[in-house]
């Protein structure tokens, strides 16, 4: 017998039924041998009376018993799973905590932050969007805000566009070997959705490629200095939506590329992926709805 807990207990069961997690401890290497087949699968719903962390007590009570004897470890952790990892959001001078989680992914999906950006935050120090940072550990002192989590979604993506329009800069690109049009975009961001319908494209590259003036997937690209081209191009990059069907959980991206990389480093794919998975409707890791929401018109 086997008693264990997950903070993603669909996808920890999905794994049993893959055959796809690592060969560790007792309980694994049996499903690999006996298959799921020869398992019972016990469920107790703590529906009535619930307090916090009562699932932990219920646990502990039956690592105590020698009957569960495919556990290797006979304590339980301070919370379900071992994805369970405490972050932080406060104002940049520290005095104000903005939301916390004990499950990063809430981040990820509840406010739509890259896990990169408080990845990077928790080794550098960086700031976000000019004025927030990321912390593993509470701050003694610091006030906490009673902002809901629709106000401060509201909140981010005003400071995300206020951000947007400050480094907004209009780029011209020309094609070549043929393909002789000029179009004109808004912002290097609306060009970015334009060539990655030729190929993989990003910000970095392109500038580095308008500042060495080499052609870039095709095209010639420059900084806007003139206000006479041949047209100006509308955005046409769609909204995805991400939805992790266990839990209901929501995140919106600008292309199937960013949702690609909100994923990693847990799953690596692609925006082709997505794509596919979107078209045909299956989950993704059986349990993320990939989703075309509108096109940006």
């Amino acid at each position: 017998m086997y008693v264990g807990s997950s903070s993603k207990l669909a996808r920890r069961l999905i794994g049993y039924f893959n055959n796809n997690h690592k060969d560790t401890g007792k309980l694994i290497p049996l499903i690999k041998k006996e298959g799921v087949g020869a398992f019972k699968l016990q469920v107790i719903p703590l529906t009535e009376s619930y307090q916090v962390n009562q699932e932990l007590c219920l646990e502990q009570y039956f690592l105590l018993q020698s009957k569960f004897n495919l556990n290797t470890l006979r304590v339980v952790n301070d919370y379900s799973g071992a994805r369970a990892i405490p972050l932080y959001m406060y104002t940049k001078d520290l005095s104000e905590l903005i939301y916390s989680s004990n499950i990063q992914e809430d981040f990820i999906f509840k406010l739509k932050v890259h896990h990169s950006i408080f990845s990077n935050s928790l080794k550098t120090g960086a700031v976000y969007l000019g004025k927030y940072v990321f912390t593993d550990k509470p701050i003694i002192g610091a006030k906490e805000s009673n902002m809901s989590e629709t106000d401060i979604n509201f909140m981010l993506d005003k400071d995300r566009s206020e951000i947007q329009k400050s480094n907004s800069r209009k780029v011209i690109i020309k094609g070549i070997e043929g393909n002789k049009e000029t179009m004109l975009f808004d912002s290097i961001s609306s060009c970015i959705a334009f060539l990655n319908n030729f190929a993989p494209s990003n910000k970095t590259t392109l500038r580095r490629h308008i500042e060495s003036g080499k052609p870039y997937n095709g095209y010639l690209c420059q900084w806007d200095n003139i206000t006479n081209v041949t047209r100006s191009i509308i955005d046409k990059s769609i909204e995805i939506q991400v939805t992790h069907v266990p839990s209901d959980s929501k995140a919106i991206y600008p292309s199937f590329r960013k949702a690609a990389l909100s994923f990693a480093p847990d799953f690596i794919t692609t925006g082709q992926t997505l794509k596919a998975f979107a078209e045909n409707g299956k989950l993704f890791k059986g349990e993320f709805k990939i989703s075309i929401l509108k096109d940006k018109q």
